[in-house]
């Protein structure tokens, strides 16, 4: 049995899978059922508010400043309630409150208690991924994504038009285009923008780097040193030499500095590093739907 089975709320998914449905499958098919019935309640966007979504479906939210995490939700009667930590940014709220909302997707919801375990975390990314379908709807953002190169410019513009975290940003991007790109978060090794000293934090693993990161170095003049708040919108990207893994590679690259949560455990800078071009290659940029 696959360790994606041993949840038993990722069990009691995929009793309501369709034929060959993963349970990602399952996820995005429902958390796009409920965007399709809000909408007829009048549920518009963007930026989509959660808030409303939630009350549509008979689900209070409330504020609280004493949450140990990010959101809890809880199966009172006759109401459900979602929690959210107030003391987050707006656009983490937002995540959050959608995060909880998939959790509604599960059968077994109101009923199960649930304790930390390696599949556990499993069953997490898949209410990130519901969140991403909630916050973020396939029909709007997907039309987005296709009326501009993928850059780090256009998923600030979309950071800002969602109302959600560039990071939620990027996932979602990256679950629904097929692009050789890949995100790689650090920061300066003095905590003071433009250290000498860069040290990477996390690179997640993608379609561009199949194997395992163990080492990652930068050019000295690479553009992660002139990284701002705001990203540059490049006519062409510069191609930078980076080695990986002690071997060299060529990327066309671009940097920007990340908001400073500590709640959140946010690096200071998000670099990606593209395979091709995007601006380039932005006529063959594909929407890939996975419902």
């Amino acid at each position: 049995m696959s360790s994606n089975l041993k949840h038993p709320s990722i069990n009691a998914l995929l009793l309501d899978a369709n034929r060959g449905e993963s349970p990602e499958d399952v996820i995005r098919r429902k958390c796009r059922d409920i965007v399709y019935k809000s909408k007829k309640y009048g549920w518009i966007g963007p930026a989509f508010d959660p808030k409303i979504l939630a009350s549509i479906r008979g689900i209070k939210v409330k504020a609280s400043d004493t949450l140990p995490h990010e959101g809890l939700l809880v199966p009172t009667t006759p109401h459900p309630v979602i929690y959210y930590n107030s003391t987050s940014i707006l656009e983490r709220q937002n995540f959050t409150i959608c995060h909880e909302l998939a959790h509604t997707c599960f059968p077994d919801a109101y009923t199960c208690v649930r304790r930390f375990t390696e599949s556990k975390d499993k069953f997490e990314k898949l209410c990130d991924i519901g969140a991403g379908e909630l916050l973020m709807p396939y029909e709007e953002f997907s039309y987005d994504l296709n009326a501009a190169p993928l850059t780090l410019f256009l998923a600030y513009s979309l950071h800002k038009r969602y109302i959600a975290s560039i990071e939620a940003v990027f996932y979602r991007i990256f679950d629904l285009v097929s692009h050789p790109v890949c995100p790689v978060y650090s920061s300066f090794s003095n905590g003071k923008y433009g250290g000498k000293f860069f040290k990477f934090n996390y690179v997640p693993k993608n379609k561009l780097f199949r194997e395992y990161v163990r080492d990652v170095n930068c050019p000295k003049n690479s553009v992660v040193y002139a990284a701002t708040n705001i990203p540059i919108q490049y006519e062409t990207l510069p191609k930078e030499t980076w080695w990986i893994n002690g071997k060299p590679r060529s990327y066309y690259v671009e940097s920007m500095l990340l908001p400073k949560i500590e709640v959140c455990n946010y690096s200071e800078v998000i670099t990606l590093l593209h395979a091709k071009n995007p601006i380039f290659n932005f006529r063959k940029q594909q929407i890939h739907d996975k419902s």
